[in-house]
């Protein structure tokens, strides 16, 4: 099994043996059959349906950000890769903070976004093909109550900060009015991928990820051309509440 060192190069920060407790995704119609703690991802059909998630990390974002007490790590584990396309990008948000404009870091100090898992009510991101028309039972009714995070959070390990924002879960400022909120995170959102703070993986079979959602935020990428498949094992390990 190939360990991909997205810890070293992208600067994640997780000691220890023990990290924590596997966490469920809401996502239940793709957990694994006889291991809930694991979630396939998969463009992959049987009997006309899918297997998994055919579209999880489309925009960019940290895991389970949505929640009161996010992901501290995932673990993305490449059991069928496709030839081109399914490629994964990350971006290192502790490099995003300190070179956001001093200007900027002092207005973040004290602001808090409000982060939701339900499509419906970001602006900024779509509702894929494959869950139109059933966006109640699949957004709304699964969707855990809003979390409010600081948009500027430290790490618990290092003490750096890292922006803590995304455009598929972040929705507003609770400081700001609406159009300042929003005029504020358009320009965080595009200067959070810019590319000197991306990394992007190739998958291999076999391939094995880890990354910290606390400093990082991701992307799958896409494009897996009809009739290739890409087929992952993704599990989560719970965190701490965002400070």
């Amino acid at each position: 099994m190939e360990v991909n060192p997205l810890s070293k190069n992208l600067g994640a920060e997780i000691k220890g043996k023990d990290v924590g407790e596997l966490d469920i995704h809401i996502q239940k119609e793709s957990a694994h059959s006889n291991y809930p703690e694991v979630q396939i991802l998969s463009n992959k059909k049987v009997d006309g349906k899918f297997v998994g998630s055919p579209s999880a990390g489309d925009n960019w974002h940290s895991d389970l950000s949505y929640t009161e007490i996010p992901t501290l790590c995932t673990m993305l584990y490449a059991l069928e890769v496709p030839f081109q396309g399914g490629d994964t990008e990350w971006a290192n948000m502790y490099k995003a903070y300190d070179s956001l404009p001093e200007k900027h870091k002092l207005k973040l100090k004290g602001l808090h976004a409000r982060h939701t898992f339900n499509r419906f009510r970001n602006p900024r991101v779509e509702v894929p093909e494959v869950y139109k028309g059933k966006g109640k039972e699949r957004y709304i009714d699964v969707a855990p109550p809003d979390a409010i995070h600081p948009i500027a959070r430290t790490h618990p390990e290092t003490g750096r900060k890292a922006l803590y924002i995304s455009e598929r879960f972040t929705i507003g400022i609770e400081e700001l009015d609406e159009n300042e909120g929003q005029d504020l995170l358009d320009v965080l959102f595009e200067h959070q991928k810019k590319t000197e703070f991306i990394y992007h993986h190739r998958w291999d079979l076999h391939d094995l990820t880890i990354w910290d959602n606390r400093c990082l935020i991701h992307l799958a990428c896409g494009g897996v051309p009809e009739g290739q498949i890409r087929y992952m094992h993704r599990t989560i390990v719970r965190g701490d509440k965002p400070n």
